[in-house]
């Protein structure tokens, strides 16, 4: 019984994780689209980076930190999936996705522009 009621927790915190992932997927599609960034504003205001995480390696990050990353990560992949799938031009794309890691604080602007021209 333990067990079954430890796998549905873990079950419910995941759905609830994939739920926040296809919302700021969402939104960071319709910016995209729209240019107009009011929806994006309450996911930015929640997953804005310290600046002390920029120098931290990503892959040894535990907890809340990396739930954060996850999740950052992960919406931004799949919302760069749609927007491709739509035939969305890729500077459009590029811009975005640029403007989005600079508002999240994942680096400077300089850096963001060139791991999106890099990766794109």
């Amino acid at each position: 019984i333990i067990d079954h009621v430890k796998d549905g927790v873990g079950d419910v915190k995941e759905g609830i994780e994939d739920l926040q992932i296809d919302l700021f997927a969402k939104e960071i599609v319709r910016w995209a689209r729209s240019g107009f960034d009011a929806g994006i504003n309450r996911f930015v205001d929640v997953l804005h980076l310290p600046d002390e995480w920029r120098r931290s390696d990503w892959a040894t990050l535990r907890g809340l930190r990396a739930n954060l990353m996850c999740t950052i990560c992960k919406s931004t992949a799949k919302s760069v999936l749609t927007l491709r799938r739509a035939g969305t031009p890729l500077d459009t794309i590029q811009a975005a996705i640029t403007n989005l890691c600079t508002l999240l604080n994942l680096q400077t602007r300089g850096v963001c522009n060139g791991v999106v021209q890099l990766n794109t």
